[in-house]
C-alpha cells in the first residue's frame, strides 16, 4: 500500500502523507483506548497509504459521466472492504487502524486538490522525504530516551 501511495502522490509527499495518518490513528488510539496504550504505529500508517488511495478519488475534480462516479465509488468502497477484511480482527489495535485510514482519506482528498504536489515536483518530494526522516529519528530518539 505504501508503495502505491507514494507512486500516486510522489516518493515524499506519498511518504510523509501515510506517516503522518500513521501518527494520527495512534493519536485516536492513544485517546480513545482505556488504560495504558502501547503501539508501535506501522500497521496505521499502512491503513493511512490505504486511506490516501482511497481518498483520492473524492479529490479529483468532478466529472458528470456516471462512469467516473461508478469507479470512484467503487475505487472507496473497496478501500473500506480492505479495513474491514484487514484491520478489524478482535486481536489487533482497530483503533489506530480505522484512525489512520481516515486520515488518509482526509490527506487523500487534499493532496488531489493539488496536483502540483505530485511525483513530477521533486524539490517538494526531496522535502518531505527529509521532513519524514527527521520525524522518524526525533520519535525513536524520544522513544528510547
Amino acid at each position: 500500500m505504501l508503495g502505491l501511495a507514494m507512486g500516486a502522490f510522489g516518493s515524499g509527499i506519498g511518504l510523509l502523507a501515510a506517516y503522518l495518518a500513521g501518527v494520527g490513528g495512534n493519536l485516536a488510539g492513544l485517546f480513545l483506548h482505556a488504560g495504558e496504550y502501547h503501539s508501535l504505529g506501522t500497521s496505521g500508517m499502512i491503513f493511512g497509504a490505504l486511506g490516501l488511495l482511497s481518498g483520492q478519488m473524492f479529490g479529483l475534480p468532478g466529472s458528470a459521466a456516471v462512469t467516473a462516479r461508478q469507479i470512484m465509488i467503487r475505487r472507496v468502497l473497496s478501500g473500506f472492504l480492505l479495513l474491514v477484511l484487514l484491520g478489524l480482527s478482535p486481536n489487533v489495535d482497530v483503533i489506530a487502524h480505522v484512525g489512520g485510514f481516515c486520515w488518509g482519506v482526509l490527506f487523500g482528498v487534499l493532496l488531489a486538490r493539488w496536483p502540483n504536489l505530485r511525483s513530477a515536483n521533486w524539490p517538494i518530494n526531496r522535502l518531505a522525504e527529509l521532513l519524514c526522516a527527521g520525524l522518524v529519528v526525533c520519535t525513536w530518539w524520544k522513544a528510547m530516551s
